[in-house]
C-alpha cells in the first residue's frame, strides 16, 4: 500500500491543541509554511525533519507552551527573540542571541517562561553577571519535564522581582533555566540530561 501524504492544509487546519511534525524525508515546503503562518497551535509544537539548507521562512512568530525543532538551522535572531513559549528547545540551530533573550526576560515581568535549551553554535554565557551558585538560594539539579540539569557550576541572575534564573553550558547546549520553585527535591527521580 503507498504512504499517504495528508498535511494540515488539505484538511483547512487552522487551529489545534497540539502537532507533531516528523518525516525522514522532505516535507514540501509550501506545508510546512502553512503550520508556521496559518495554524495556531496552544500547546506543543513538535518538528522534526528533514528539509535542505535551502529552507527559509523569514520571521515567524511562536506562542505555544512548548516547542520543539529538531532541524532548527532557520530559525532567525528575530524570531528566536519574539518566542512566547514556555519551553524551548532547539538543536542544530545557527547561533543565535542567547544573551539578548536573557536581558530582555531580565526586563520584563514574563512569568511564563521556564526555560530554553539550544545547541551552542559559538553562542556562550561570557559577559552575563551574576553569581555562582548559593544552595542556601535554590536547589542543585533543575527538572526539564523527565530529565534533570545539574546547576552547580551555573551563573545565577536575579530580576528585580526577585525571580531567579541560571545559565550554564554543558553536553554542548546552552540551557536558560527559570526557578519558579527555587527547590526541587523530585528531580533526584530524574535522569540527567546528556
Amino acid at each position: 500500500m503507498p504512504q499517504q501524504k495528508l498535511y494540515p492544509q488539505q484538511f483547512g487546519i487552522t487551529k489545534c491543541v497540539s502537532m507533531s511534525i516528523s518525516r525522514p524525508r522532505e516535507i514540501p515546503i509550501e506545508e510546512l509554511k502553512y503550520v508556521l503562518e496559518k495554524v495556531e497551535i496552544s500547546d506543543s509544537l513538535r518538528i522534526n525533519f528533514h528539509n535542505p539548507a535551502r529552507f527559509e521562512c523569514g520571521f515567524t512568530r511562536f506562542r505555544v507552551d512548548n516547542l520543539e525543532i529538531k532541524e532548527a538551522f532557520w530559525i532567525t535572531n528575530e524570531t528566536f527573540l519574539a518566542m512566547d513559549c514556555k519551553r524551548i528547545e532547539l538543536s542544530r540551530n545557527g547561533k543565535l542571541p542567547i544573551q539578548e533573550f536573557v536581558t530582555q526576560w531580565l526586563s520584563s515581568r514574563n512569568n511564563r517562561f521556564e526555560y530554553f535549551r539550544i545547541s551552542s553554535s559559538g553562542a556562550d554565557w561570557t559577559g552575563i553577571n551574576g553569581n555562582q551558585w548559593d544552595p542556601t538560594v535554590r536547589g542543585r539539579y533543575y527538572r526539564m519535564g523527565i530529565r534533570k540539569i545539574d546547576c552547580s557550576e551555573g551563573i545565577d541572575i536575579v530580576r528585580e522581582d526577585g525571580l531567579v534564573a541560571t545559565v550554564i553550558k554543558a553536553f554542548g547546549r546552552n540551557y536558560f533555566l527559570v526557578w519558579h520553585r527555587r527547590f526541587q527535591p523530585e528531580c533526584d527521580l530524574y535522569q540527567f540530561d546528556t
